[in-house]
């Protein structure tokens, strides 16, 4: 399925890594229905809730606030809140956090079925 060129969706010199809650929306490749329904994930689906919740395990001041799994999407609101206290790394950035997130997702599922594609390239927020 051809899918149109969308406009890009993120602001040009913004600091994703500031504090703030970010609604982020996930696609599977060509959009197939992959997850299962809402209120009936199938393994896969329950393999993308699980990672999802991982995400305040991989970064500390991460969490995801709300989130939804549709049949081959996802919306989650990611909050990310800086802490007051001095770090020795940097604060993740949206993108780093979706990337890890995404990865996670893509390896778990190719460890059940290798020849499946899961994700698309780009990223809607």
């Amino acid at each position: 399925m051809e899918l149109p060129k969308r406009k890009l969706t993120r602001l040009a010199g913004y600091d994703y890594s500031k504090t703030n809650c970010y609604f982020v929306t996930i696609c599977t490749e060509e959009r197939k229905e992959l997850f299962g329904k809402p209120d009936n994930l199938n393994i896969f689906g329950k393999i993308a809730r699980e990672e999802l919740l991982k995400i305040g395990k991989h970064y500390s001041g991460v969490f995801i606030d709300k989130y939804v799994i549709m049949p081959n999407h996802i919306h989650a609101i990611i909050v990310i809140k800086k802490e007051k206290a001095e770090r020795s790394r940097p604060f993740p950035t949206l993108s780093q956090v979706v990337g890890l997130y995404k990865s996670g997702v893509t390896k778990k599922i190719h460890e059940i079925k290798p020849d499946l594609k899961v994700g698309r390239n780009r990223l809607m927020i």
